[in-house]
């Protein structure tokens, strides 16, 4: 299967297991010449403008996604099947219509076949299954298309450790220590370059919550990411976030330092993304 990149990156799919990096399927880093450019279209739910692009088409009016799913901690171990993956736009907050829908089968592979002929899709991804915790799926780049794509689901079981690292077992200041699963919910983020590049050195600053960067296998660190580039935000608001990233320097054959994304995060469901810095 060919790997596709958009805006010159590769899919970069969420590693939320803090203590792996960001997985990249492939490496190819050449421009999508029909990746549609960026979308820079105003986010309904929260009124700021989000940096995101849409998803442009692979076929015709067709786009294909085929997505793998695990557990972030593989616990269980394995894919997991019975998992339903919706596609919802961006302003489409209450999730009242999916533009695409698929079921993991026993590999744990679900293909979303998604309409692109009203033009291209800024939309978030919604994974459901019994005694998972309804995860949410924001990147703020074009989503690659006829491309494998791992997206990770969160267990209960792995949610009640993260939820209970509030005050953290290790030592580390992670919010106020009262995690309130009526207001509040946990976001896990991997800042990486226009390469698709993990950054080490950067930075996340968030409209909520207490970041906290890994540091030596741990969401401990309070400076900025370590080679993984991967951040948590505990204690992170309901309702529209902006998280921003900044990168020590622009990288080689990049266009900038900076980027952000506006998601809208539900209370006690995990969100997970990709920061892309163009």
């Amino acid at each position: 299967m060919t790997q596709r990149t958009i805006l010159g990156a590769t899919v970069v799919a969420l590693a939320f297991s803090l203590a792996a990096g960001c997985k990249h399927k492939g490496s190819d880093a050449g421009t999508d010449a029909g990746g549609g450019g960026t979308d820079s279209g105003t986010d309904a739910g929260g009124g700021a403008t989000d940096s995101g692009g849409g998803l442009p088409p692979d076929s015709g009016t067709t786009a294909t996604l085929i997505i793998n799913v695990t557990e972030v901690f593989n616990m269980p171990a394995g894919p997991i099947d019975a998992v339903v993956i919706d596609l919802f736009d961006r302003a489409d907050v209450a999730e009242t219509t999916s533009l695409a829908s698929g079921t993991t089968d026993a590999a744990g592979n679900a293909t979303l076949m998604v309409d692109v002929a009203g033009g291209p899709v800024n939309g978030y991804f919604k994974m459901t299954k019994a005694t998972f915790k309804d995860t949410y799926h924001y990147d703020n780049y074009p989503t690659a298309v006829s491309a494998l794509q791992d997206r990770p689901i969160v267990s209960m079981g792995t949610w009640g450790l993260f939820t209970g690292l509030t005050p953290s077992p290790m030592g580390a200041d992670m919010g106020d220590g009262n995690y309130d699963a009526a207001t509040e919910s946990i976001g896990a983020f991997a800042i990486v370059d226009c390469t698709g590049t993990p950054v080490m050195g950067a930075t996340l600053t968030t409209t909520s919550g207490s970041v906290r960067y890994q540091a030596g296998g741990f969401p401990t660190g309070t400076v900025s990411t370590d080679a993984s580039g991967q951040v948590v935000v505990f204690e992170l608001g309901m309702g529209p976030q902006t998280v921003s990233a900044t990168l020590p320097a622009t990288p080689a054959g990049c266009a900038g330092a900076t980027a952000d994304d506006v998601l809208d995060v539900r209370a006690d469901s995990p969100v997970l993304g990709t920061i892309l810095v163009p």
